[in-house]
């Protein structure tokens, strides 16, 4: 049995709204921080996008 565990039933009914309220702030945050991490994912690859490309022979002449 995990001892770190939290039973939500031996909790007074404060701390259950309390606990379920950190739990709802701590999901937003996670997902405010995702989102913005593919926003930012989806910026790289525009801006990468209109980057000349080189095929892999004249990548492999140029590397000598």
């Amino acid at each position: 049995m995990n001892t770190h565990a939290i039973e939500l039933e031996n909790l007074p009914d404060f701390a259950q709204v309390e606990l379920w309220d950190f739990y709802q702030f701590l999901l937003q945050k996670y997902q405010a921080k995702t989102e913005q991490e593919d926003l930012d994912d989806l910026r790289l690859l525009r801006e990468t996008r209109d980057e000349p490309t080189i095929s892999f022979a004249d990548y492999l002449k140029n590397a000598d």
